[in-house]
C-alpha cells in the first residue's frame, strides 16, 4: 500500500491513518511525504553536537525518550518503511561516542542506548529481509552491550541473533540458550519470558517438543514474577504474546489440537493495525487448521493474512504466505483454495517479481 501512495494508486488506508494522527502529523498524500516527516523528527533531534561538547545525563534521557517515541513506529510499519530512521538514529549516538566529551557514567548510559538502537535498527533490517545488515547490526550491538558491562542487553542481543538464525537457517539454538543463560533469575520477569519463548522457538524449529513445553513453561511462570522495572524494548511481553508464541511453536510441530486454540484465543481481539503481526500469526493458524484437515478455515485466515499483509513493508509475513501456498497446493481441487492459491500468486508476483 505505501508504494502505492508514491504512484498514485491508492489512497492511505484507516489503520495507518490512525498511525500518522498519533504521531501528530497530518495525513500525507504521499510515501515521500510521510518518510520525510518521520526523517526530520530523526535528523533533528538526533546526536549531532560539536566535536569535543560535553554533553551529561539530560542528552542521553534525551536521546532515550526519542528512541522509545520511534521504536512505538515498530507496532505498524514493517522494516522497509523504519530502517533508514532507526540507523541514523544509532549513527548518531555512535557519533556522540566518538566525538563528546563524557563521563565514565554517561558513557555507560550511551552505550546501553546505542546498543538497544542498533538491536531495533537490525530487527528492522531482518523484518524486510536484509539478513546480512541485520546480523552486523546485532553484533554491534552485542560489542555495546558488553562495553556497557549490560548482561540483560547481552541477552537480548544473543536472543535477536538466535531468533534470526532460527528463521533463517534453522540453527539459533545455541545463542538462544546463551541468551538465557547470560541473565539467569536476576532480570526482570518479562525480559526472561522473552528470552525463553526465543528459545522455545529455537527447539520448536529442531523438532523437539519436551524442550519446547519445559521453555514456555519457564517463560509463563516467568511472566508470574514481579521484579526490577521492564525495560521499554520487553514491555510489550504478555500473556498474549507467550500465547501466540506458544501456538506458534506447537503449529510448527505439527500440533494442531494444541496449536490452533491457543492461536485462536489471542487472535480474537488483536487489531488490524499490527498488520505485520496480525498476518504472521493467521499464518501459523491456518497452517494448524491444514494440519487438523480444516481446509475451509485454513483458506479463510489464510486470505485474511494475505489481506493485511499487502499494506505493510515486511517481507517476513509475504515470506509465510509463499511457504504456507505450498501446503494449500495439494488441495487446489477445492473451489476455496484454488481462489486463495490465485489471489495468492498475483500478490506475490508484484512482491517478488
Amino acid at each position: 500500500m505505501i508504494k502505492g501512495w508514491e504512484r498514485g494508486r491508492n489512497g492511505i488506508s484507516k489503520r495507518y491513518e490512525v498511525l500518522i494522527k498519533k504521531a501528530g502529523l497530518d495525513v500525507a498524500p504521499s510515501r515521500r511525504a510521510f518518510v520525510a516527516a518521520g526523517l526530520g523528527l530523526t535528523l533533528s533531534g538526533g546526536g549531532t553536537g560539536q566535536y569535543g561538547e560535553k554533553i551529561g545525563m539530560s542528552t542521553v534521557s534525551r536521546l532515550r525518550e526519542r528512541a522509545v517515541r520511534l521504536q512505538n513506529l515498530d507496532d505498524f510499519l514493517g522494516g522497509a518503511d523504519t530502517y533508514a530512521v532507526y540507523a541514523a538514529e544509532a549513527s548518531g549516538t555512535a557519533r556522540l561516542l566518538d566525538t563528546a566529551a563524557y563521563s565514565t557514567v554517561v558513557g555507560r548510559e550511551l552505550r546501553r542506548l546505542l546498543s538497544e538502537q542498533l538491536q531495533q535498527a537490525g530487527w528492522a533490517a531482518f523484518d524486510a529481509g536484509a539478513h546480512g545488515q541485520a546480523r552486523g547490526h546485532y553484533l554491534d550491538a552485542l560489542t555495546a552491550a558488553r562495553e556497557a558491562e549490560d548482561s540483560v542487553l547481552v541477552a537480548a542481543c544473543l536472543a535477536h541473533l538466535g531468533y534470526q538464525a532460527s528463521v533463517v537457517s534453522g540453527e539459533g539454538l545455541a545463542e538462544a540458550t546463551a541468551a538465557t543463560e547470560a541473565v539467569g533469575s536476576g532480570a526482570p520477569g518479562p525480559v526472561r519470558a522473552l528470552l525463553l519463548e526465543r528459545q522455545a522457538w529455537a527447539h520448536a524449529v529442531q523438532g523437539d517438543e519436551s524442550c519446547v513445553a519445559r521453555a514456555l513453561g519457564d517463560a509463563e511462570a516467568a511472566l508470574s514474577q514481579v521484579g526490577d522495572q521492564v525495560p521499554h524494548w520487553a514491555g510489550w511481553v504478555d500473556r498474549v504474546e507467550l500465547q501466540i508464541m506458544s501456538g506458534r511453536c506447537w503449529a510448527e510441530l505439527g500440533r494442531p489440537v494444541r496449536a490452533a486454540p491457543m492461536l485462536e484465543n489471542a487472535l480474537m481481539a488483536y487489531p488490524d493495525t499490527h498488520a505485520r503481526d496480525k498476518s504472521l500469526y493467521l499464518t501459523w493458524l491456518s497452517s494448524a487448521y491444514i494440519d487438523g484437515r480444516e481446509l475451509e478455515r485454513a483458506a479463510v485466515v489464510a486470505t485474511r493474512a494475505l489481506e493485511l499483509a499487502t499494506d505493510v513493508g515486511s517481507a517476513r509475513p509475504r515470506q509465510r504466505i509463499g511457504q504456507l501456498m505450498v501446503r494449500f497446493e495439494p488441495y487446489a481441487g477445492r473451489s476455496d483454495v484454488r481462489v486463495l492459491l490465485d489471489q495468492a500468486e498475483e500478490w506475490i508476483t508484484l512482491w517478488f517479481g
